[in-house]
C-alpha cells in the first residue's frame, strides 16, 4: 500500500485542487502449480481523493497476470503481460510495446496487455519473445478535473493557422476514447538480444496502438479571426476527443559496460499506418547515456549523464493539441546516492535545450523497517508559456509518501 500526498507550490483554479491524496494498492502473488506450470496474481488499483482524476471510472489493472507454462527450449504465457524493454534511462525508444498510464504524466506507468507471449531462452548468448494482443487496453489520460490539462492563455497547437483561447476557470470534457484503422485489434511485437561479455544488443519491431493517443479538441466558441489566423474563444466545458491510432515502430539498443562505466544508445522509428488527415507524422528518436558509478563513504554513487534528440516530419499541419515535445533536444543528468543503506538519495535534472524549459527532481527514500518506508518528492517545472514545462509550471509540487509493504 502507497498513500502519497501532493501539494502544488503554485496557486490552482477550480476544479483543481491545491492538494491531492492517492491510494495505490498492489498486490502479488506467485503459484507454482508444477514442476512446469505457474500462475502469478498481480492487480493494482488507484484510489484518489479527486473525483475524475483520471478518463476512466476505475483506475486500475492486472500488471503480470498470467498463466506460465516452461519447457526446455519456449516459455509461454497467457493472460495480462507488461513488455517494457530496456533501453537507456529516463528516456527509452526500446519502451515501444506496452501501453502507458498517463494520469500523473510526469510519473507515467505501464499498464498489462491481454494476450498471448512466447519467449525462448537456451542459456545461449541469443533469447527471443513475440507476443499477440487479439484486443489492446486503451491508454488512461488525464481526467476532467486534473491539474495537468492547460488551464490558462490558450490551447497548443500543432498548426500555426489556428488558435484555441481557454475561457476563464476553463472546465474539460474529455469524452470517450475513439478510434482508427483499428487501432486496438491484433496488436503484435517480437525482441531479439544478443549478450556477450561487455556488451548487449536488442532489436525490437511493434505494430498496434500507439501509447500517446491523438487529443483532438473539439471546436465549440465564438469565432474572434479569420486571417492571418483562425482564432476561437472556447466556450465550457471544452471536450477532448482522444483518438487512439495504429503504428509501426522498429527500436534497437547497445550497452557496454567497462569497469565502472556503462554506455547506452538506443534509437526507434515510428510510422502511424493509415491515411486520415489526423495522423502525426513519422518520426525517429536517438538517445545516448553515460554512467559511471564511483565509491563515496563505502556506498556506490552512480552517476548518469543523457541526451535525446528528435526527427519529425513537416509535412503536415493538423489542429491537434501538441506541445513542443521536451524530449527533441533534451539532456538529462541524474544522481543516485545511497548515503546509508537504509537511506537513498535521487536527484535529476531534464532541460529542454530547444525551448529553454526545464524539470528538476528531488527524490529522498527512507526505510524505516522492513514493512514501512517513507518518500519525499519535489518537482519543479519552468519554461515559457508556449512549452510543456511552461504550461506545467503551477503544477511544481511536494510530495510525501508512505508504504506499507507485507
Amino acid at each position: 500500500m502507497r498513500l502519497d500526498e501532493d501539494l502544488f507550490l503554485h496557486s490552482q483554479q477550480s476544479p483543481v485542487s491545491q492538494s491531492q491524496t492517492n491510494l495505490t494498492l498492489e498486490f502479488e502473488s506467485k503459484s507454482l502449480l508444477s514442476e512446469n506450470w505457474r500462475l502469478l496474481f498481480e492487480p493494482r488499483l488507484h484510489l484518489s481523493s479527486v473525483p475524475r482524476l483520471v478518463d476512466t471510472s476505475i483506475d486500475g489493472d492486472f500488471r503480470d497476470t498470467y498463466l506460465e507454462h516452461k519447457n526446455k527450449d519456449v516459455h509461454i504465457q497467457v493472460g495480462s503481460f507488461v513488455k517494457q524493454w530496456e533501453g537507456t534511462d529516463g528516456v527509452n525508444p526500446m519502451d515501444i510495446a506496452t501501453m502507458k498510464s498517463y494520469r500523473d504524466p510526469l510519473n507515467s506507468e505501464s499498464l498489462g496487455s491481454w494476450g498471448i507471449s512466447f519467449s525462448g531462452d537456451n542459456g545461449s548468448m541469443i533469447n527471443w519473445e513475440a507476443f499477440y494482443v487479439p484486443d489492446q487496453t486503451t491508454s488512461r489520460l488525464p481526467g476532467d478535473n486534473s491539474p495537468w490539462l492547460p488551464r490558462k492563455t490558450s490551447l497548443p497547437l500543432e498548426s500555426e493557422n489556428e488558435q484555441l483561447l481557454i475561457p476563464q476557470n476553463p472546465t474539460y470534457d474529455v469524452q470517450a476514447h475513439d478510434k482508427i484503422n483499428d487501432a486496438l485489434k491484433n496488436n503484435f511485437g517480437a525482441r531479439l538480444q544478443m549478450h556477450l561479455e561487455n556488451w548487449d544488443f536488442s532489436l525490437a519491431g511493434f505494430e498496434g496502438a500507439a501509447q500517446i493517443p491523438i487529443l483532438q479538441p473539439i471546436i465549440n466558441g465564438t469565432l474572434i479571426q479569420t486571417s492571418p489566423k483562425t482564432i476561437v474563444q472556447m466556450n465550457n466545458p471544452i471536450q477532448i476527443r482522444p483518438v487512439e491510432y495504429r503504428r509501426r515502430t522498429v527500436a534497437g539498443s547497445a550497452t557496454a559496460t567497462q569497469d565502472s562505466w556503462v554506455f547506452r544508445l538506443a534509437a526507434r522509428h515510428d510510422q502511424p499506418l493509415g491515411d486520415d488527415p489526423l495522423l502525426p507524422s513519422w518520426s525517429d528518436q536517438i538517445v545516448g547515456g553515460i554512467e559511471k558509478t564511483i565509491t563515496l563513504f563505502d556506498q556506490s554513487v552512480i552517476f548518469s549523464l543523457l541526451y535525446s534528440h528528435e526527427l519529425q516530419s513537416t509535412s503536415a499541419e493538423q489542429g491537434v493539441i501538441a506541445n513542443p515535445d521536451p524530449y527533441q533536444r533534451a539532456l538529462l543528468l541524474g544522481m543516485r546516492w545511497p548515503v546509508r543503506d537504509d537511506l537513498i538519495l535521487f536527484a535529476g535534472v531534464l532541460k529542454d535545450t530547444r525551448n529553454n524549459s526545464f524539470l528538476t527532481r528531488w527524490n529522498l527514500h527512507k526505510k524505516l523497517s522492513d514493512h514501512w518506508a517513507l518518500e519525499g518528492n519535489v518537482d519543479w517545472n519552468q519554461g515559457s508559456p508556449d512549452t510543456l514545462f511552461g504550461i506545467w509550471e503551477d503544477q511544481s509540487r511536494a510530495s510525501l509518501s508512505t508504504v506499507l509493504q507485507f
